[in-house]
């Protein structure tokens, strides 16, 4: 799965999130070991203005989601899941194109 398609696979769940958490900003896809044959990825999902009481709960929900959008084989190719207070600008060099806002 290249990242197109995983961005394409995850639109219901970002979609379904933005929904539940209106403080969702971004969600970015890159490569964890670019080159590799077998893609894995790390998804960051951006929410600068989550106020810090709601951040364990907003975890929580962003994986019941995940789970309930998303097939088996997609979620296997996330090698990590991230929740960012703060866009890192060398970060957002790399992924903008896989980028859903």
């Amino acid at each position: 799965m290249d990242q197109r398609q995983l961005k394409e696979a995850l639109q219901p769940f970002y979609n379904r999130l933005k929904q539940t958490c209106n403080f969702i900003d971004k969600l970015c896809i890159t490569e964890t070991y670019p080159g590799l044959e077998l893609a894995l990825y790390d998804v960051k999902i951006i929410a600068p203005n989550i106020p810090a009481n709601e951040y364990d709960d907003t975890v929580d929900k962003i994986y019941e989601i995940l789970w309930e959008e998303t097939p088996e084989t997609i979620r296997k190719s996330i090698f990590n899941m991230s929740l960012d207070t703060e866009e890192i600008e060398l970060h957002y060099k790399q992924i903008e194109e896989f980028a859903l806002v």
